[in-house]
């Protein structure tokens, strides 16, 4: 797979060449974005720090599996960092794991 996915890939990239500068341009424009700038309230802000050492990985993988795995562990990360974050961040008198709220 790994052999297949080189040859492939070299070909997508020729491709999509253009499309991925235009992108990149875009994110390095919006690096320096806070998110105060974007109107996000405080309380809203959630710093994601396993995330994006988890997808700094993305670019060093090769096999499709390996990058669908980093993906998946990316979006894991972000899911259980928001999660804690609403747990300890929750209002007083409400209950709850983070998907499910009483009010007490």
């Amino acid at each position: 797979m790994g052999n297949v996915h080189q040859t492939i890939f070299k070909v997508l990239h020729k491709k999509f060449a253009t499309d991925d500068e235009k992108l990149l341009k875009k994110c390095k424009q919006l690096q320096d974005v806070k998110v105060e700038q974007l109107g996000v309230p405080p309380e809203f802000s959630c710093p994601l720090p396993l995330a994006v050492v988890e997808m700094a990985n993305l670019g060093g993988l090769k096999t499709p599996h390996e990058k669908l795995s980093c993906l998946k562990a990316t979006v894991d990360h972000i899911t259980g960092t928001i999660q804690n974050f609403i747990i300890e961040n929750q209002p007083p008198g409400l209950t709850g794991n983070g998907n499910n709220y009483h009010i007490v």
